[in-house]
């Protein structure tokens, strides 16, 4: 009777240790998706930075500074490449050469 008992015994052992590798398994798997979650997610903060319009500083003929697209003060536009159509504050475009063409 003695080794029935044990091989009972063993048998549950056997069990418990197969479902504690499974428990294992399942949070191994899910810290992995976790990780690769958090990195798509990064990856697609730095994807929306990257893609996000930059703010060019320009000056107004008025005098004023500003980022918009138009002149906070006055109205007016900024001086864009006629060309390349890009906001330049430089007397030529740095990419064509071309001088700036304001629209008001």
């Amino acid at each position: 009777m003695p080794l029935d008992k044990l091989n009972r015994t063993l048998t549950k052992v056997n069990r418990t240790l197969a479902t504690v590798n499974r428990t294992q398994n399942t949070v191994r798997n899910t810290t992995n998706q976790v990780k690769r979650g958090k990195q798509e997610r990064e990856r697609n903060q730095q994807k929306q930075q990257q893609n996000a319009p930059e703010e060019i500083p320009w000056t107004c003929k008025c005098g004023a500074q500003n980022i918009t697209n138009f002149c906070g003060t006055c109205g007016g536009s900024p001086p864009v490449c006629p060309n390349c159509n890009i906001i330049i504050d430089t007397p030529f475009c740095p990419d064509c050469g071309t001088p700036p063409s304001t629209g008001v």
